[in-house]
């Protein structure tokens, strides 16, 4: 919960803080890209390509799973998405917000993913999301804070 109040509380001063260009951004142009990189994590699970899911964090990025600890960094990331990753499928993503700066989008969602047990579907969970994807340097987004709630 702190965490979560400190990213509300640090999003509210980094919108605050926009000049003039800024407030002419307009971030639902960039849904296109957004909702891009998000198949990039519909297409991993479904291929079971770690490499595919991995292209979307940045590598100062922080996981927070939902009833679990922080992971910090593109390896340790990558580490929990390959141990975890078979007991998944069929993941969907619905974006229901996009908003920031150029910088710093902010978007928000829900989802649900079938989960593997004994080489069946045995449950799904339904999630909420937040992601912050942040401007690269080639243009491109990367995720720097990847979050997900149970949805129940």
């Amino acid at each position: 919960m702190k965490i979560q109040n400190f990213l509300i509380i640090s999003l509210a001063f980094l919108f605050s803080c926009q000049n003039q260009v800024e407030k002419d951004f307009d971030p639902n142009r960039l849904l296109s890209v957004i909702k891009e990189n998000g198949n990039k994590w519909v297409a991993g699970i479904a291929e079971q390509d770690l490499d595919l899911i991995m292209q979307n964090y940045d590598s100062d990025a922080q996981y927070l799973p939902d009833s679990d600890d922080a992971i910090r960094g593109r390896q340790q990331i990558r580490e929990h998405w390959r141990t975890n990753m078979s007991m998944l499928t069929d993941l969907r993503l619905n974006i229901h917000s996009l908003g920031g700066q150029k910088e710093l989008l902010y978007e928000t969602g829900s989802g649900s993913v079938k989960i593997i047990s004994n080489g069946l579907v045995s449950d799904t969970l339904q999630f909420k999301y937040t992601n912050l994807w942040k401007l690269q340097k080639d243009g491109s987004y990367k995720v720097v804070l990847d979050m997900f709630n149970n949805a129940k």
